[in-house]
């Protein structure tokens, strides 16, 4: 296996254009001693909130180009990336998370543990750890994890879906909305089954594809139990999200899983697959779906398990020793 080529490959593949827009516009911002724009785009959304476009794609900008460095961190502890990086890159990752208003935004405001470790090791200019006993699995794991995450990465509905359990808004729209909708079998029933793009059907095919991304990853992470750190890593990479949904998803989410069943037992299925916006084409995708659907029984304990903190903490281990 050749890891140089590995992560050549993988820059060309999760380099995305978003994450190269991201890194032009601090480059420019930096170099013009931009700090007042920084701050502003670059604030906890918490204190005052994000309402313009512009702001939500610089944003998500900088959101791909952390993705994009945590993805290498993890791939250099898998095995799947060489353990010294190219001098290039090294450049352009300490630039990045160096900056002050970048560091806090995934320091305090959004804690990722991944641009931390990766920052301390780039700027101490020492061999990242890999995870001896996982190595011999040529980064197996590590590509799993690629395939599972572009499963949602640039999903419409998953996005929606997101957006609102990150406080974002649509319209008159919210994540109190949505929760009302999840309530109510027969609202679930109805926005499965009708053709339009309100943002709430969007936010409910996306919360049951996300479902299913919940149970991939779960089992993915179950296959590293004897791979503590590798498996801390994995977890941390989507513990924003598993925070989330702890906090703002508890006391509806056993509810709403139990309605999508019931709707999907009533669900006509000619009107799903004649719905534009369903991502069910055909009959076989809806008998393969309504059987993953009711598969989810078990889809409780695999968010129980990913929402336990203790994960998190190999991580921070390694971030602080």
């Amino acid at each position: 296996m050749n890891k140089q080529i590995n992560i050549e490959i993988f820059s060309k593949t999760h380099k995305t254009t978003a994450a190269k827009k991201g890194l032009s516009v601090l480059r420019k911002l930096i170099a013009n001693n931009d700090d007042y724009s920084l701050n502003e785009l670059l604030r906890d959304h918490r204190e005052r909130g994000i309402r313009y476009f512009f702001e939500i794609e610089y944003r998500d900008d900088i959101d791909y180009l952390l993705e994009y460095y945590s993805l290498i961190q993890i791939g250099i502890m898998s095995g799947y990336f060489p353990s010294e990086l190219t001098r290039p890159l090294i450049n352009e990752i300490k630039l990045v998370l160096s900056i002050q208003q970048v560091r806090i935004y995934y320091k305090d405001y959004y804690p990722l543990l991944l641009p931390q470790i990766l920052l301390k090791n780039v700027e101490n200019l020492r061999p990242i750890n890999q995870v001896d006993d996982i190595t011999s699995q040529d980064g197996y794991f590590f590509e799993q994890l690629l395939i599972i995450n572009d499963s949602i990465r640039f999903d419409e509905d998953v996005d929606q879906f997101l957006w609102f359990l990150d406080d974002g808004v649509t319209g008159p729209y919210s994540i109190s909305d949505f929760w009302l909708v999840l309530e109510d079998v027969n609202r679930i029933e109805y926005k499965l089954a009708t053709t339009n793009s309100h943002p709430l059907n969007h936010a409910l095919w996306g919360f049951i594809k996300y479902l299913e991304f919940l149970h991939e990853y779960a089992e993915l992470l179950r296959q590293l139990d004897n791979s503590r750190l590798l498996q801390s890593a994995f977890w941390n990479f989507q513990s924003y999200w598993f925070a989330h949904i702890e906090n703002k998803l508890r006391d509806i989410l056993e509810k709403g899983i139990s309605n999508i069943r019931k709707a999907v037992e009533n669900a006509n299925q000619h009107r799903l697959i004649q719905n534009e916006n369903s991502y069910i084409e055909n009959e076989g995708q809806y008998m393969d779906w309504r059987e993953s659907i009711q598969s989810l029984n078990a889809i409780e304990n695999d968010i129980s398990f990913l929402r336990d903190p203790r994960l998190r903490k190999p991580l921070l281990l390694e971030l602080e020793r």
